[in-house]
Parts: structure tokens; C-alpha cells; sequence
């Protein structure tokens, strides 16, 4: 259950993180529109998936090769006359894509095929199911009483990858998967994360911040289900640019949002060492050199200006008005003015007060100064900005 305070931060983003949103339904749309077929196996989804040729990774005729591979090296890694299924199917699958009434064979064809789809599409059905019935031979192989593969399961497990991974893109709807993201992001009128940011943003209760974190990671598992076919969306040529800018309005869908969020608490953090390095500097009155070493870091920690010496505060208040590569240019500067090795980063002025004498003699103000840099260093660890990636975005 959020609190209120949470909420309220929530609402604070809604509006710049619905932007995100919208594009990203419209990019999950136009995906949707260029992928092909009604369903994971329709005559046009087999065509644009058996791709332009067996060179690029993601096709079925690319993938199909591999399996190929894997069959004929467990063939060929087992005693002669011992075992004939992982022959048999790499024999069903194709030693090239000019072995007759084979799988690979079928695939370049109907790749090659204009006009009238559903002969080629339908010949490619009937080889995958004698494929797949060979595989469930060699499966049936491995296991007892037969133990065939016993002494091979390097190779034996190779077979198995390549099948998935054949089987994987094969029965994969790419349409669909696209309008699964595209409605989970839904519209500001229809059930989805835009509506829920919109109701957030317009009314702003407690519940409405709730139903903004439910539908993100509803979108967030149809996003997973579309990136699980990465390589095949980026080896289409029709799909490949529509893909590449649903991955980037999501990355900066999730950044906007993580990062905003981390960057209030954080902010909060900053404010509270600053003060307490006050009060430090207050307890070392007449101590000049311990002074400039506790204002350092008092600054540090949060000044308004001059632009070029803001302290991290400022800039975590100002990172949450930003999006897309300013967005990402300003947590860089997070980044660097917490943990990086100028002499005025955070990490460095306190450090600088820890190894003063002088300052840790004020044991109550010093004591307060380092619990307030633990409380920081641990948010911001927690958050983990160093691993979060900051890519640059158009």
C-alpha cells in the first residue's frame, strides 16, 4: 500500500511519463501493423519469418541451419550404427537449402514465393511436423531404457537449444505479441497505463498511484514477451526500425520512471547531509581548516548555485523535470557529483571531514554528519544509478 507522500510524488511525474507512454503505444502499434499474418503460423507470418536468407540470426532458415549442425554433430559424435534418430533428423531438417523436400528447402521457397502463399506456407507446415517428430525421436533416445546420449550430452543438449530456438520463433505470433504491448499501454480513454497515468495525473488519489504501478508492470511483461524476439524483429527488414523504437521508448519509459522516483528520495538524503554539515561547521567555530573542509561538503551535498557548482540535490530536483537524453545527461551528473573523484564531489568532501581530526572531535555533530552520508550512500546504492543504463536516446 503506497502512502500518501509516495502518491503524491507519483502524481508528480505522471504527466512527463504519460508522454513516454503515448509514444510508445504508438510505436507498438506501428510494429503491430507491419508484422504479418493472423496467426503464429498463417501462410504471410511464415513467409517474413523464414527471412531473406540462413546467414542472419532470428530467420527460420537461419535457424533451421543451426539445428541441422546439432543433429549431424550428435549423429556423428555417437558409434556408428548405434543410433539413427539424430540422423534422421538432420536428414528431415535439410543439409542445405537445396536438398529436396526438406525443411530448409521448403523455407527458402516459400521465402522466394509471390502471389499465392498457401501451397509453399503449407509444405513448410508438413516438414515442421515431421521435424518435430524427429526430434521427439531423438528425445526418446536420450532417455531410459535407451540412454543413447549418455556419454554425449554436450551435443545432445545442442540439439534441444537449436530445436527451442527454432520452435520458439516458429510458433511466435509477432502481431500479436506487438498489440498485446500496444493495449497494455492502451489509450487515455481505454483500460491501460496511459489511462492510469492520466487518472493519476487529473485526480491523484492514493489508488490511483497503485493502479499506475499495476498496469506499468502488466506493460512491462508484454514489453519482456516482445524483447524475447529480438533477433527476429531486428532481422525483418519491415519490422526491424519499428522494433528498435519500441525498445528505445520503453528503455525510456522504465528510466523516466525509476529514476525520478529514486531521484526524490534521494534528493531528501542530500538536503538532510547538507544540514547536518551546518551543523557541524556551526560546532567548529574558530577551526578554519576543518571549516572548509565541512562546507565543501555541505555544498556538495546541496547548493543552489552558481550553475557549474549546483549540489546534488539541485541536480536530482532539476533531473526530475527532464526526459529522454536530458534525462540521462543529468544522471550522469547525478552520478558523477555523488561517487565521482573531482575534489568536490559528495564522496570526496566527506571523506576529506572524516579524515580531519578537528571534526571528529565534535563527536555529536560528527556522528550526525556520518549517519546522514550512510543514509545517502545506502539510497543511492539501493538504486544502483552506476548499473541502470544510461544509452542515449534521440
Amino acid at each position: 500500500m503506497l502512502n500518501v507522500t509516495k502518491a503524491k510524488q507519483l502524481k508528480g511525474k505522471a504527466y512527463d511519463i504519460l508522454s513516454d507512454a503515448q509514444t510508445l503505444n504508438e510505436n507498438a502499434n506501428s510494429l503491430e501493423g507491419v508484422a504479418q499474418g493472423t496467426t503464429a503460423t498463417s501462410d504471410e507470418a511464415l513467409k517474413q519469418k523464414a527471412g531473406n536468407d540462413d546467414r542472419t540470426p532470428g530467420t527460420l532458415r537461419y535457424l533451421a541451419k543451426e539445428l541441422y549442425d546439432a543433429a549431424n554433430a550428435l549423429s556423428g559424435a555417437v558409434s556408428s550404427g548405434d543410433d539413427s534418430a539424430a540422423s534422421s533428423l538432420a536428414t528431415e531438417v535439410g543439409a542445405s537449402e537445396g536438398t529436396v523436400g526438406k525443411l530448409r528447402e521448403k523455407l527458402k521457397e516459400l521465402a522466394a514465393a509471390s502471389g499465392e502463399l498457401t501451397t509453399p506456407a503449407t509444405e513448410v507446415r508438413n516438414a515442421y511436423d515431421t521435424v518435430s517428430g524427429a526430434f521427439k525421436a531423438v528425445q526418446e533416445q536420450n532417455n531410459p531404457p535407451h540412454n543413447k546420449y549418455k556419454d554425449h550430452q554436450n551435443e545432445y543438449q545442442a540439439v534441444v537449444s537449436a530445436w527451442e530456438a527454432f520452435n520458439k520463433v516458429y510458433n511466435a505470433d509477432l502481431k500479436k505479441l506487438a498489440k498485446d504491448l500496444k493495449n497494455a499501454v492502451g489509450e487515455t480513454t481505454s483500460s491501460g497505463l496511459q489511462q492510469a497515468l492520466s487518472n493519476l495525473n487529473t485526480i491523484g488519489t492514493t489508488q490511483n498511484a497503485e493502479d499506475v504501478i499495476k498496469k506499468f508492470n502488466e506493460v512491462a511483461g508484454k514489453y519482456k514477451a516482445v524483447k524475447a524476439l529480438e533477433s527476429t524483429y531486428q532481422a525483418i527488414i519491415d519490422t526491424k526500425s519499428h522494433y528498435d523504437n519500441v525498445l528505445s521508448k520503453f528503455t525510456d519509459l522504465q528510466r523516466a520512471t525509476k529514476l525520478k522516483a529514486e531521484a526524490t528520495n534521494l534528493s531528501g538524503k542530500a538536503q538532510s547531509l547538507s544540514t547536518k554539515a551546518g551543523e557541524l561547521y556551526t560546532a567548529l567555530s574558530g577551526q578554519t581548516v576543518a571549516q572548509a573542509k565541512v562546507t565543501a561538503l555541505k555544498n556538495a551535498a546541496s547548493k543552489p548555485s552558481p550553475e557549474n557548482e549546483k549540489g546534488l540535490k539541485q541536480l536530482l530536483v532539476e533531473l526530475n523535470n527532464l526526459r529522454g537524453s536530458a534525462l540521462v545527461a543529468k544522471a550522469k551528473e547525478v552520478t558523477i557529483k555523488f561517487e565521482g573523484f573531482s575534489p568536490d564531489s559528495v564522496q570526496s568532501t566527506y571523506n576529506a571531514v572524516k579524515n580531519n581530526d578537528k571534526a571528529k572531535q565534535q563527536v555529536s555533530q560528527f556522528g550526525a554528519v556520518k549517519s546522514a552520508f550512510k543514509a545517502l550512500q545506502t539510497e543511492y546504492n539501493k538504486g544502483k544509478w552506476k548499473n541502470i543504463s544510461l544509452r542515449s536516446t534521440v
